[in-house]
């Protein structure tokens, strides 16, 4: 962990500080080492928390710098406890008693029960704390508000403090941020948490080689990928290190990182990049490292979890390995594989956009192996419970203020009223759903895409006559959605149209708006039998019948890729995260075709109400 110093500017003594956020365990038996791990995973530049559809707010950088910073704290103070404990200067009876209650606490914490953690903090104030006059702070019931507020005041340092901070790839692309703050806004933000190492994930590379340069050279810790070859590229030679070692007290940990073989499908990484296989480069690293005197080794992936499970599987001499990519919410934490050699590998991956911080505690005896029955993993989930930290969420509104600036630009012109109304977008074919449809299209037909859906519910305003700005487009698409090609048969094509008018009587927002392909359906009927025909093509070249065995490569939001609104596109293959987010596609589409006078042409026809065809 890099070197924190917090200035003691207040008159509570340092001892009573300790006694107070002392919630760690004591040390285990000299030959057990400790290491405690945090780590995020396919944050895709979500700074500010949101709220999914129909679910809490969560997620956001604030309440991750909050978290992070309580934790790092107590651990360093943890570590501090200890030292008097050795020395003499407290008895270890008190410090084990104080330890056991404030145990009590880092749980409620890890699992995300604040109220619960308060309450036993307070109890503990009343029982033990008084009797050291600590003065208490009326306004500071908050358990992580009070540690914020008061680790600031204690001065000491944790430089050995085995703890480390790391993220599995996958930072870039997903919000606005990312568009106009190219990852620099991440950056620094990922500065002052203070983050040790990041893998290389496939998105770093959407905006080319030279913006990941400027993000490598703009943070404090480094990039790893030791199967990517940089040697090929001057922009990117020797900025991406394989793997990275740190040492606490003696102890070694080696961490090296791995990037997805598909990268270069998945993304535009350039010239001179060459991809090497995961599992070869993975037994070198471990050589390597071995070689160095290390016996604690972690793969920090970008391979997704599946992956992640066979690697841990085919290479003896990993202990742990912190995925990405996949977005994968691995819980109850974390998962257990058995090396070749027999010896247990740590799995873990946090789900994604941050709305997870993962926390790890691992032991490993003196051979560096780790001992399962004394791992102790949570994911602790970042939702309106855990405050925001007021300087970070300062730093934030004055990017959020450039961009707002930003959203004002004009991109292009409208001819006539774009209709994204909640009740026409789902439940029949508007001009709008049209237009983004096409929209996503023309964006991707280099990728032999034919077919695009859009469900209505992420459709969330219309658009007037007139100027379009980047701000009209957020208002209609706002959710930041990517666009996903794959290749699925035209039963999976069927099926999810037939899922789209499954409750278009709710006006539900799965309903599908379309391009490439025309549909009838009948809402009379029940459920899962309203499809009466799908044709593929277009009015310019004409439409054919769907072969419901045949192959076709589409587009859609992540949103629904992923499951969302009960869609299934499990048996897709060839699947490519574009990183394209879908209010991208929509400006460039303005920007080309301005003024822009999309129709309703027949796309969607519900034939149990016979809804004419013509612009509206």
């Amino acid at each position: 962990m890099k070197i924190r110093k917090f200035l003691k500017t207040s008159a509570i003594s340092l001892l009573t500080f300790s006694f107070i956020f002392l919630y760690a365990p004591i040390a285990q038996a000299q030959e057990d080492f400790k290491l405690s791990i945090l780590h995020t995973n396919d944050t895709h530049a979500h700074l500010e928390s949101f709220t999914p559809y129909g679910e809490v707010n969560q997620g956001g950088i604030a309440r991750r710098m909050t978290m992070i910073r309580t934790i790092e704290g107590i651990e360093g103070l943890s570590k501090l406890i200890d030292s008097y404990i050795e020395n003499g200067y407290i008895s270890k009876g008190i410090g084990n008693s104080l330890t056991n209650k404030l145990n009590n606490i880092l749980k409620q914490l890890n699992k995300g029960k604040i109220e619960k953690a308060n309450n036993f903090l307070n109890a503990l104030y009343n029982r033990v704390l008084d009797q050291y006059g600590v003065e208490i702070n009326p306004d500071a019931g908050d358990v992580l508000i009070f540690a914020i507020n008061y680790i600031k005041d204690v001065q000491f340092e944790y430089e050995d403090m085995p703890l480390l901070v790391l993220d599995a790839g996958d930072v870039f692309q997903g919000t606005l941020y990312f568009n106009y703050f190219s990852g620099l806004a991440d950056g620094e933000f990922m500065n002052d948490i203070g983050y040790d190492a990041m893998a290389v994930g496939n998105h770093e590379f959407d905006a080319g080689q030279e913006v990941l340069a400027d993000f490598i050279d703009y943070v404090d810790f480094p990039l790893l990928s030791a199967n990517l070859d940089f040697s090929g590229t001057d922009i990117l030679d020797e900025k991406v290190d394989p793997y990275e070692i740190f040492k606490f007290k003696g102890e070694k940990i080696g961490v090296f990182g791995l990037t997805t073989e598909d990268v270069a499908i998945l993304s535009n990484i350039g010239e001179g990049i060459i991809v090497n296989k995961i599992i070869p480069t993975a037994d070198e690293m471990v050589s390597i490292l071995e070689g160095k005197g290390i016996n604690k080794i972690i793969a920090l992936t970008h391979c997704g979890y599946e992956v992640d499970l066979m690697l841990a599987d085919s290479v003896s001499g990993i202990d742990l390995i912190i995925g990405g990519h996949s977005h994968t919410k691995v819980d109850p934490c974390p998962t257990f594989v058995i090396s070749p050699a027999g010896e247990p590998v740590v799995v873990v991956q946090a789900e994604d956009w941050g709305r997870y911080l993962g926390k790890l505690d691992l032991v490993f005896d003196y051979e560096g192996v780790v001992d399962i029955d004394k791992i102790e993993g949570e994911l602790i989930f970042l939702d309106g419970s855990i405050p925001e930290d007021p300087v970070t969420i300062a730093k934030l509104n004055g990017y959020a203020e450039e961009l707002e600036e930003w959203k004002n630009t004009i991109v292009g012109q409208a001819d006539v009223f774009l209709d994204g109304e909640e009740g026409h977008v789902r439940t029949m074919e508007t001009n709008l759903g049209n237009l983004i449809c096409d929209a996503i299209l023309e964006r991707v037909e280099s990728d032999g895409v034919k077919i695009a859906f859009q469900n209505g519910g992420v459709i969330r305003a219309s658009i007037n006559p007139g100027n379009v700005s980047i701000g009209d487009i957020i208002s209609v698409l706002p959710f930041g959605n990517m666009i996903v090609d794959c290749d699925v048969t035209g039963q999976v094509i069927w099926d999810a149209l037939e899922n789209g008018v499954s409750r278009v009587e709710y006006i539900d927002g799965r309903f599908l708006q379309v391009g490439g392909l025309r549909y009838k359906f009948d809402s009379s009927k029940p459920a899962g039998s309203r499809i009466v025909s799908v044709e593929i093509g277009n009015i310019h070249d004409g439409f054919t019948l769907i072969d419901l065995t045949a192959t076709y490569r589409i587009a859609l939001n992540d949103f629904n890729f992923g499951g969302g609104d009960a869609f299934d596109f499990t048996s897709a293959t060839n699947v490519t995260e574009t990183g394209l987010l879908l209010p991208d596609a929509l400006i460039d589409y303005f920007g080309l075709h301005s003024p822009v006078s999309a129709v309703v042409e027949g796309r969607i026809i519900n034939t149990a109400v016979d809804i004419g065809v013509g612009p509206r």
